[in-house]
């Protein structure tokens, strides 16, 4: 008896670690995408809004995780089961919106036929719009926050977005110039030099080279002054 009782037990142990490791490989799939970072860093219950074929809108519970490379819906009830997920570099645009709404009216027991004032309560979302030609293929997912942090998941998305946007592009660049340490230096000097730092200091180094040029015919200095001496040094600075 005592036997059958632990072989028992141990087939059960057995088997909830083979559906741990079965949803813990399901998990790493679903949410990792080649070698990008994915890192969780916020999770939460979130509110997603749903709008029906009939124009009628409802606000669906969801588990968000969100990680380095992607915003994941789960079920609220099973947290690893995935509805929806969005990869942070298919992100075009994230916002919040805070808009009014009023709560209905109803008759005073003492004087029905006067109405109670309206209360207004406003209600913030945020608002994800996808790539057209992403994962999403575009749509807009609309979110609010139950527990009352939505700047806080805003803040945290929109960093991740750009972090996951930077990381990609470093990616396609070393893709694509290969691992050889010349084509990266080449490649860093020819950014440096595309850059707006280096372009507006070139232009600033223009604009002072053709006044030395003003100023030396202005003053037309004699030959071995020291203002002929200084013009000269000048010319040989900015060429």
């Amino acid at each position: 008896m005592a036997a059958s009782i632990i072989i028992k037990n141990l087939r059960r142990r057995a088997a909830e670690q083979g559906e741990e490791e079965a949803v813990q490989g399901f998990k790493d799939v679903e949410l990792t995408r080649s070698d990008a970072p994915n890192k969780r860093v916020r999770e939460g219950m979130v509110e997603k809004k749903f709008l029906s074929s009939s124009g009628l809108v409802s606000w669906q519970a969801r588990y968000a995780i969100l990680s380095e490379s992607f915003l994941v819906l789960a079920d609220p009830e099973e947290r690893e089961a995935v509805i929806d997920m969005i990869p942070l570099i298919d992100v075009l645009r994230v916002s919040t919106r805070a808009r009014r709404t009023r709560a209905c009216s109803s008759l005073s027991s003492f004087d029905k036929d006067k109405d109670k004032d309206k209360e207004e309560e406003e209600e913030e979302t945020m608002i994800i719009r996808t790539i057209p030609g992403g994962r999403n293929c575009g749509r807009n997912y609309t979110f609010r926050m139950p527990e009352g942090n939505l700047w806080e998941w805003y803040d945290e998305v929109e960093e991740k977005i750009e972090l996951a946007k930077r990381w990609h592009e470093k990616m396609r660049i070393m893709e694509e110039i290969g691992p050889s340490l010349l084509n990266r230096t080449r490649h860093k000097v020819l950014s440096m030099y595309e850059g707006t730092s280096f372009q507006t200091l070139v232009a600033l180094l223009i604009l002072a080279s053709f006044a030395v040029d003003l100023g030396e015919a202005e003053v037309l200095p004699q030959d071995g002054s020291k203002q002929d001496v200084l013009f000269q040094n000048l010319g040989i600075f900015f060429t």
